[in-house]
């Protein structure tokens, strides 16, 4: 924990939890659908928020009505109040309930792999991390460098700690470059942005958490799995 600690205040990480009030994904259904942030982040960072440290509430995001105990329990308190606000009854969106799972499952599947450690703590705080980007990326289209960027920092001082910064040296350096080269020679032959800074960004990220094997495995299966897509997209019967 001492490592994650060493973000505590900063201003990064006061922009990261200020965008995902903006965007909902700290006002959810829940505490718990915070998708852990308080539980990677310090609590001096909520503060940041202008929020009370101590008793800072859940509210439905459109009346703003404090949530009761039932409204907190994650998965049931959606799947009890039927999906909608107790209160105003609007409905609350499915994305909810999907962190909650998704968040839910990240951390069950890495106290079962790992244990109660260092890398559970790494483990979760990476994947926590990566629900908020696809959730964003899925609404917005965009990967935000609030959260990108201090998770390559966040990664470097693990390595220090580890001692593999050679490693996630070359992991952030293929994983950055690689989606920097498609990008050039992409926008070279189309005359258009091909791939975002955020793709970069993120590669970064998983070089400098994951170093240089497991990036070069994440970037061939998602060249992989592009491939795949675009050659259903050339069969569909549009394109015949």
């Amino acid at each position: 924990m001492k490592v994650l600690l060493a973000i505590d205040g900063s201003t990064y990480t006061k922009k990261m939890l200020a965008y995902l009030a903006t965007h909902e994904m700290l006002s959810t259904s829940n505490s718990y659908t915070t998708i852990n942030v308080q539980l990677v982040l310090p609590a001096q960072a909520r503060a940041a928020l202008g929020k009370d440290i101590v008793k800072m509430p859940s509210a439905c995001t459109h009346c703003n009505h404090r949530l009761g105990v039932l409204d907190l329990l994650p998965v049931l308190g959606y799947l009890f109040r039927l999906g909608k606000c107790a209160y105003c009854k609007q409905a609350i969106g499915i994305r909810y309930i999907l962190v909650e799972c998704l968040t839910i499952a990240t951390f069950i599947l890495a106290w079962h792999t790992h244990g109660i450690g260092l890398d559970f703590f790494k483990l979760t705080l990476f994947l926590s991390c990566l629900i908020i980007l696809f959730f964003i990326d899925l609404k917005h289209y965009i990967l935000p460098d609030v959260i990108t960027l201090p998770l390559i920092v966040i990664g470097y001082a693990f390595g220090l700690y580890q001692g593999n910064l050679l490693d996630i040296f070359w992991g952030t350096l293929v994983g950055f470059g690689v989606y920097f080269i498609i990008g050039v020679l992409g926008r070279l032959y189309y005359k258009k942005d091909v791939m975002g800074g955020g793709d970069m960004k993120l590669g970064a990220a998983i070089g400098a958490f994951w170093g240089l094997k497991l990036t070069a495995l994440t970037l061939y299966f998602s060249f992989l799995f592009r491939s795949e897509e675009h050659t259903s997209e050339l069969q569909s019967p549009d394109h015949l």
